[in-house]
């Protein structure tokens, strides 16, 4: 006589465990997955019978059923009667989750170009398009971009799309801190060995051409999530006194942002006739203000 052994129970787990040594790594549905899916869940005991309803809820508000039911009262024990309902509920979200699964497989393209990495990606090509248009070819593509260059540009759109009244300015100066915080300094060429970078430096310095990046970057960040960004209109100055008060207003606006600027350590990093330049530049702008002070203390 052979002993034939009996084949092991099939189980849910038991077939993750088979496929998991067969075919490790390969994209399917998993019975975390069914669990993770599941956000709530009730039980109902209809009056006079021995018949358990289990109802889950998942993620999407979406509801199944399963049902138990005992042919004895004397056998009935509610405990296993909502554990049975339940499990005969959950092995119906196989083919939901599968279908869903499925239907993702198909639209990956097209949800990877609308996720934050193809947001970047488009970004990036976007901007490596008009260095080039202004005759610099150094950027790579996409693919050949290093780590930290990706890096960049996707905290540029999540800063966006998080933040969606965010400007061109707030952008370069989010930019600015982390190069900062990576150890970057000013630089007339950008050299990402010695970590010099030409932009380093607040965003009303930068020549308008390199503004322009931030624009770029930031419509192409809405318009690809489907936002609208419109101009907003300026209210028109009434009379020259508040044309002269705008003036200030804006003066100094740009003015603490420079005084801001000369006693931060990115300062301390730029050359000694910069730093000159800078503080008399500071010292000229105060001038300026007090005189448009004087003038609207006149009118």
């Amino acid at each position: 006589m052979h002993d034939i052994k009996s084949p092991a129970p099939i189980t849910d787990e038991t077939i993750e465990a088979e496929l998991q040594r067969k075919k490790p790594g390969t994209l399917r549905v998993k019975t975390e997955d069914l669990e993770a899916a599941i956000v709530d869940e009730t039980y109902h005991l209809f009056p006079g019978t021995l018949l358990t309803v289990c109802v889950l809820t998942l993620r999407n508000g979406f509801n199944v059923t399963g049902e138990s039911a005992c042919v004895s009262p004397e056998t009935f024990d509610a405990d296993i009667g909502r554990r049975v309902a339940r499990e005969n509920a959950k092995q119906k979200l196989w083919p939901l989750l599968g279908y869903v699964l499925k239907e993702n497989l198909n639209n990956a393209p097209l949800l990877a170009m609308y996720s934050d990495w193809g947001i970047a990606r488009a970004c990036h090509e976007v901007n490596r398009a008009y260095c080039q248009s202004l005759g610099d070819n150094s950027q790579p593509a996409w693919e050949d971009a290093p780590d930290w260059q990706r890096d960049s540009a996707l905290r540029g759109v999540k800063l966006h799309a998080e933040n969606p009244d965010a400007t061109p300015a707030a952008s370069h100066e989010s930019w600015l801190k982390q190069k900062a915080a990576e150890g970057w300094k000013y630089g007339m060429v950008k050299n990402p060995h010695l970590k010099e970078h030409p932009c380093f430096m607040p965003f009303d310095r930068l020549p308008r051409e390199q503004q322009a990046k931030d624009y770029i970057f930031r419509a192409v960040v809405h318009a690809m999530l489907g936002r609208v960004l419109g101009p907003i209109p300026a209210k028109p100055a009434e009379s020259f006194q508040d044309r002269v008060r705008i003036e200030k207003a804006e003066l100094d606006a740009k003015l603490h942002k420079l005084q801001d600027f000369l006693v931060s350590s990115i300062f301390t990093t730029l050359p000694d006739d910069e730093r000159v330049r800078l503080q008399r530049q500071a010292h000229w702008m105060e001038g300026y203000s007090d005189i448009l002070t004087e003038r609207i203390s006149a009118f």
